[in-house]
């Protein structure tokens, strides 16, 4: 209510301030983050709709694309998907008629790549980041451009292309600055895991997940913590230690929706579902199933959500065919055959 009362909020400088206070929480406390891309937006409307704007108001447009775009990306990682289809959406619309910077494009057709992959739409993501990588080349910005071939890979992983996706993966560490980003190096680490977890090398992607756990100590890297021992948890399962990845999933599970990555939370619970449809545990697997597809379906994640109910169909399969097979290895039984 501060700062959409208070005139002196109600600038470019302000909602741009916000902004970047946003993306700074994203990973540690989604929460604030979106709380903040919130008052950056009522900092930055004004600005174009008040009268307060000094310049021709392109370059205030411009700030509130970027913080609309900002606002859909915290939705998206807290799990609202619609909420962030909308804001995104309004971005671009908004960025048509600010100043006609390359850079505020292609940086609100990033973020709906991520919010395109996110939701089940690969092909369309992936074309979209070509457009964007193939823009940041053009305006020479290698790391801008880096940063979209992790994205990349990360679409190929989750098109079962796993092999290209570690390709990805060691081509941006061959590009990343020894002092780079390091949100980015964790997130190419993870991506790594996963797809030498998928390729069958699951010690390795263990090792690779125990890599990030002690990289991301510190509180602001919490989540990024999380999603390590969330990948361990899936390599301790491929290994066969069942017991062990079942707890971890669902520790995992609990701290993703502690930081309020409700996204990923509940990706945790549909994987703990599996796993016990894995271990024949049907009811187990049922009932979590179930729970994870109102998660999926509340945070708009379609895809996942149908995958949810098919486990809960797989399960109720299960249970059948496995009585089926008990009564038959009955009757032998009882008739000596």
């Amino acid at each position: 209510m501060t700062v959409r009362s208070l005139r002196k909020l109600h600038t470019a400088e302000a909602a741009k301030r916000l902004r970047q206070e946003s993306d700074a929480y994203r990973l540690s406390n989604p929460r604030l983050a979106l709380h903040l891309a919130e008052l950056a937006v009522y900092a930055a409307r004004p600005a174009t709709a008040g009268g307060w704007v000094f310049s021709d108001g392109l370059i205030e447009l411009d700030v509130l694309a970027e913080c609309l775009a900002t606002l859909g990306n915290t939705h998206r990682i807290v799990g609202n998907t619609r909420e962030a289809r909308k804001h995104l959406r309004e971005a671009g619309q908004v960025a048509l008629l600010g100043s006609g910077d390359p850079l505020v494009e292609a940086k609100i057709e990033l973020l709906t790549a991520v919010l395109l992959g996110d939701t089940g739409h690969l092909e369309e993501a992936l074309n979209l980041y070509l457009r964007c990588r193939k823009c940041y080349q053009l305006l020479d910005e290698k790391e801008r451009a880096n940063r979209v071939l992790f994205e990349i890979g990360g679409i190929h992983w989750r098109a079962g292309r796993s092999a290209v996706a570690l390709r990805c993966a060691l081509d941006c560490f061959k590009e990343t600055r020894t002092d780079g980003d390091p949100v980015l190096k964790q997130s190419l680490l993870s991506l790594a895991a996963l797809a030498k977890l998928d390729l069958g090398e699951a010690k390795e992607a263990r090792e690779i997940a125990q890599v990030i756990q002690q990289r991301c100590r510190r509180p602001e890297y919490r989540a990024a913590k999380v999603r390590g021992e969330w990948i361990e948890a899936r390599a301790l399962l491929a290994l066969g230690r069942w017991q062990e990845g079942v707890e971890g999933l669902d520790e995992a599970r609990e701290e993703l929706l502690k930081v309020g990555a409700l996204g990923a939370a509940a990706h945790a619970h549909l994987e703990l579902a599996l796993a016990h449809a894995d271990a024949c545990q049907w009811e187990e697997a049922s009932e979590i199933a179930r729970q994870a597809f109102g998660a999926l379906a509340a945070a708009g994640l379609e895809g996942q959500a149908l995958l949810a109910l098919r486990t809960v169909a797989r399960a109720a399969d299960g249970e059948k065919l496995t009585c089926e097979a008990l009564r038959k290895a009955m009757v032998k039984v009882n008739t000596g055959r």
